[in-house]
């Protein structure tokens, strides 16, 4: 629910809302959690960093707020007074108090040398979400459910100025969810569920910006240390980051949706998305920058792929067609047209050929379509799944194309003639995914059914079944070396497979929804994926 991160740069510490209640740090270069806070009786709502560095403030649903030792994780004061969930929790400049805003619609301030509660600042007529201290230390800002924020004088507990001018009316209760103060003290920035984000003078009251371009709630906001920037954070799945003078969007960080499908660049050195928010993404593998970005879709992408030269793109949409794109110019340099459906419309899926002349793609409209890449012709319909195809490989021969459906089967394909030389039956539930191993001599497929089977190409025979996820799996891939399958699911967890002997030789955890895509680069030591948490994640 919440991180922050010490003044040295070199830890953070997170809060969560599991019922174990813990606090846990972290090392920002390893990513190693090197200490683990325990204590607190339910989950974490928020927590901060005292200026020094070696304590760590956190406030919870068990009502209270603690103050930890960074180093040891011993919990050093239990600060209780609070009758309902604490949101919110900030530090003093001087370390020596601790304000915390809660669900009973107050805001405490606290000795945290000797527990006492020094003021409650009553005045909000909703729980309190967010607070934060000015940088002299004299005054407290708060954000609450009231759609109000307020700023107090932390001494005598006064309200000297309510701050009103989020609107209620959009996503819910329009509540104000996030404060932060100006490092000069004269402005107070907020974000809530109008989707706005606000600048305010402390002072007067008067609302001086508003920063507007989120299409969801606004979660989180910080100030530059310079004061000229504002970032925000948003339910739209963004990141924005605003020139404070002009309200200027200066940057926007993140797809904004789902991402649905990820594959990976011929050298490697770049990752391309694509996403519900109906564009493509390319990414730069090392940095996470994104190089390009590819608009044109006016439905929801499906599924991408990388032509063999790297140098071209292709993309399936809700919108029924096919884009082929130059990643160079972000130019669609073919739509190709031809998918219809009735109820369900649009390109579930798409794959080059491996001479890059071709493109496959499956559709909700039951049928498979070979595509000539240059001149965007038809030059084959493969019919003969009965429901949607969710999936489609390509050979590495080019003689022959794979596809799983809704209808539980996998077939395989004469890309020449149409014909389906092979049905693949087994699968008890949706093929969500396949693909097909180097040596052309066998298939993977992932289904609804929690399992991902492997498959003689030849035979039709199920030579493996792969279990160990606990619920949709959605995507397959195969390493370059062919010993390994890469899979990922809705129970959002990666998982890598030894293709042989079928054991799960590891788990890759940490999206927060479901993985949606997976893709191996060519070297074989990484793996990407897409989530429907609107991020995509390199693995080593």
């Amino acid at each position: 629910w919440s991180v922050a991160v010490f003044p040295d740069g070199r830890r953070v510490v997170s809060g969560s809302d599991s019922d174990d209640g813990t606090v846990k740090v972290w090392d920002a270069a390893t990513g190693e959690c090197v200490a683990t806070l325990a204590g607190h009786s339910k989950g974490v709502w928020s927590v901060a960093v005292f200026p020094d560095g070696r304590r760590v403030v956190s406030g919870s649903e068990d009502n209270t707020v603690k103050v930890w030792d960074a180093a040891t994780g011993e919990c050093v004061a239990t600060l209780a007074g609070h009758s309902n969930d604490v949101f919110a929790v900030a530090v003093f400049p001087d370390g020596r108090r601790v304000v915390s805003g809660a669900d009973d619609n107050t805001v405490k301030v606290w000795d945290t040398a000797t527990g006492e509660c020094v003021a409650t600042l009553a005045g909000h007529s909703n729980r309190v979400t967010s607070v934060a201290v000015f940088p002299d230390g004299r005054r407290v800002v708060s954000g609450s459910n009231d759609v109000t924020v307020k700023v107090w004088d932390a001494a005598t507990g006064e309200c000297v100025a309510t701050l009103a001018g989020h609107s209620p009316r959009r996503f819910g209760l329009g509540a104000v969810h996030c404060v932060a103060v100006f490092p000069d003290g004269r402005h107070v920035v907020s974000g809530a569920g109008d989707a706005m984000v606000k600048v305010w003078d402390a002072a007067t009251g008067k609302c001086v910006a508003t920063l507007a371009g989120h299409s969801e709630r606004v979660n989180s906001v910080a100030v530059f240390f310079n004061g000229r920037r504002v970032v925000s954070g948003s339910d739209d799945g963004t990141v924005k980051v605003w020139d404070a003078a002009t309200g200027e969007c200066v940057a926007t960080l993140g797809q904004s949706d789902c991402v649905s499908s990820v594959a990976v660049f011929p050298d490697g050195r770049r990752v391309v998305s694509g996403s519900s928010d109906k564009t493509v993404k390319v990414w730069d593998a090392a940095t996470g920058e994104c190089v390009a970005t590819l608009a044109g879709h006016s439905g929801e992408v499906k599924s991408v792929a990388v032509f063999p030269d790297g140098r071209r793109v292709v993309s399936g949409s809700k919108d029924e067609t096919v884009k082929v794109w130059d990643v160079a110019t972000g130019e669609c340099v073919a739509t190709l047209a031809g998918h219809s459906g009735t109820v369900w419309r649009g390109v579930k899926s798409v794959a080059v050929f491996p001479d890059g002349r071709r493109v496959v793609s499956g559709s909700y409209d039951e049928t498979v379509k070979v595509w000539d890449a240059a001149t965007g012709e038809c030059v084959a319909t493969l019919a003969g799944h009965s429901n949607t195809v969710k999936s489609v490989a390509v050979f590495p021969d080019g003689r022959r194309v794979v596809s799983g459906a809704d209808d539980e089967t996998v077939k395989v394909w004469d890309a020449a003639t149409g014909e389906c030389v092979a049905t693949l039956a087994g699968h008890s539930n949706t093929v969500t995914s396949v693909a097909v191993f180097p040596d052309g001599r066998r298939v993977v497929s992932a289904s609804s059914d929690n399992t991902v089977k492997v498959w003689d190409a030849a035979t039709g025979e199920c030579v493996a079944t792969l279990c160990g996820h606990e619920k949709t799996v959605t995507s397959v891939a195969v390493f370059p070396d062919g010993r390994r399958v890469v899979s990922g699911s809705d129970d959002k967890k990666v998982k890598v497979w030894d293709a042989a002997t079928g054991e799960c030789v590891a788990t890759l955890s940490g999206t927060s929804y479901a993985v949606d895509g997976v893709a191996v680069f060519p070297d074989g030591r990484r793996v990407v994926s897409g989530s429907f948490d609107n991020t995509v994640k390199v693995w080593g």
